[in-house]
């Protein structure tokens, strides 16, 4: 009885431990695509102007960087979270979500007056 009880905790312990690695992948995969540099244009009551975003890798699962628009830097990207797929994170008072793909990435932002902009970001390039 005692060595079934040892097999069945060392299969739910090689199970597990496969369900981790598994995972870890998703997330390095989408921190890959992330790096590197993105833009579009953000349509708002006024104006249109260019947005950039040049994320960077901070360590083996995180992410920094900054937005900039129509070439001028807006600040640096601060509370940056990358859950499966989707990066958030804020810029002052701005709050940004992106669902990341190979290329494009569905972006929204919460901009000054509460209301919510989405818009298409493009990768431009990639950095290492």
């Amino acid at each position: 009885m005692r060595r079934a009880a040892r097999v069945i905790t060392m299969a739910l312990v090689v199970l597990a431990a496969r369900t981790v690695a598994a995972q870890s992948p998703v997330q390095a995969t989408t921190l890959d695509r992330l790096v590197g540099e993105w833009r579009g244009t953000l349509v708002l009551d006024n104006s249109s102007p260019e947005v950039a975003f040049r994320f960077e890798r901070a360590d083996s699962a995180a992410f920094a960087g900054a937005v900039f628009m129509d070439g001028g830097k807006v600040g640096p990207m601060e509370a940056c979270t990358l859950h499966g797929d989707t990066a958030t994170f804020n810029v002052g008072r701005l709050k940004m979500t992106g669902i990341v793909g190979a290329t494009e990435m569905a972006t929204s932002t919460v901009v000054y007056n509460g209301s919510i902009r989405r818009y298409t970001m493009r990768k431009v390039s990639v950095q290492r």
